[in-house]
């Protein structure tokens, strides 16, 4: 008999301490954000977002590079940044953020930067790792998940591309050794043939000056010819600086390098020589001396010597590195017969070099 009335007194307890717990819980202050009748919070199935779909009604910019701030407009997302979720994935790979290991860097996820109800701004946290990604996969069009509210949507941007990339190579003629610099060159034949990301219409232009007939065969793929006088006609190949090469994808990426150029092409001289072996000075005349090559000079200088005579000048190389130039010595001038040689160097900086032609003067 005591047993059973213990028995009952234990159950009278107990619906007692649940009445009271579901008392604290009716007085629980209703516009408290972790309460779960709270209608704004977002876990509350009675919350308006819940039942609100999440749709996709456009997508800025409508080509996307990885390091894009993208906006997305469109309906159901939430105004807290940290209650929504962008995935950006493959089909092969699933819908999950790319993981590098912690020794490569930070994870590269996409980040929620901004949100309201209707629109969400992301972007990458690693661009770089993004863009790798995208010209690995090569996956048309781009799927992305968003999640909020508890539902979620699946889509995917139309067009994403890789960074503009160029490595500038030269068509180098190995009969031309290069003189001062080691880079390129104006009057070269540029080429790349394993770029990337390049979109036409394209543009080339190296220290502000807009290359013609440049040509892009393909988005990784580029040729042109950097046009002689770039830098004027005034320079040498010893001149030189680290001038800006950009390429402008025809959306308006960029892509920018700056490798060492010479102000010059390289000259070479390929030939010299006087229009006659032998002079006469009693019949007086000139001694015409001509000389070609590639891309004269208009600094370059003459020495003509003889037997205790030295005289120098100018070639008279006209702008624009022609490739021939020639000169005309007065031969009533010179003070006796015998043999002269002329010897060239291309700018009063240098040393004269070997004789490059010789005539000989008869009284």
């Amino acid at each position: 008999m005591t047993k059973v009335i213990a028995m009952k007194t234990l159950s009278t307890l107990l619906i007692f301490a649940a009445a009271i717990a579901c008392m604290r819980c009716d007085s629980a202050d209703p516009n408290d954000p972790s309460n779960p009748n709270n209608p704004n919070n977002p876990n509350n199935p009675n919350n308006p977002n819940q039942g609100t779909p999440i749709t996709v009604t456009s997508i800025s910019p409508s080509i996307i590079y990885a390091d894009d701030i993208i906006t997305i407009t469109g309906t159901g997302f939430n105004a807290d940044p940290a209650k929504d979720t962008f995935e950006m994935g493959t089909i092969i790979s699933g819908f999950a953020p790319y993981q590098v290991k912690p020794e490569y860097g930070e994870d590269p996820r996409f980040e929620i930067i901004s949100a309201t109800a209707t629109e969400l701004k992301i972007k990458a946290v690693l661009p770089s790792y993004i863009d790798a990604m995208i010209g690995f996969e090569k996956k048309r069009p781009w799927p992305f998940r968003i999640k909020a509210n508890g539902k979620k949507l699946v889509s995917g941007f139309k067009k994403m591309r890789q960074f503009p990339f160029v490595i500038f190579e030269r068509d180098r003629n190995y009969n031309f050794p290069m003189s001062c610099t080691n880079g390129l060159y104006p009057g070269d034949t540029l080429y790349c043939n394993a770029g990337r990301g390049l979109f036409p219409p394209c543009q080339l232009s190296i220290d502000g000056v807009v290359i013609p007939n440049t040509t892009f065969p393909d988005s990784t793929k580029m040729r042109t010819r950097i046009q002689k006088t770039l830098f004027g006609s005034s320079h040498t190949d010893c001149e030189n600086d680290m001038f800006e090469y950009k390429i402008t994808n025809g959306d308006g990426k960029t892509f920018t390098r700056s490798p060492t150029t010479s102000m010059a092409p390289p000259m070479i001289m390929t030939g010299a020589g006087f229009d006659l072996p032998q002079y006469s000075k009693g019949l007086g005349g000139v001694a015409k001396l001509t000389v070609v090559g590639y891309c004269l000079y208009q600094t370059c200088e003459v020495r003509l010597s003889g037997i205790e005579y030295e005289f120098t000048t100018s070639l008279g190389v006209q702008p624009g590195y022609p490739s021939q130039a020639a000169i005309e010595f007065n031969l009533s001038s010179l003070p006796h017969a015998g043999n002269y040689n002329v010897q060239l160097r291309r700018a009063s900086s240098e040393d004269f070099g070997f004789p490059i032609a010789s005539f000989f003067l008869t009284n």
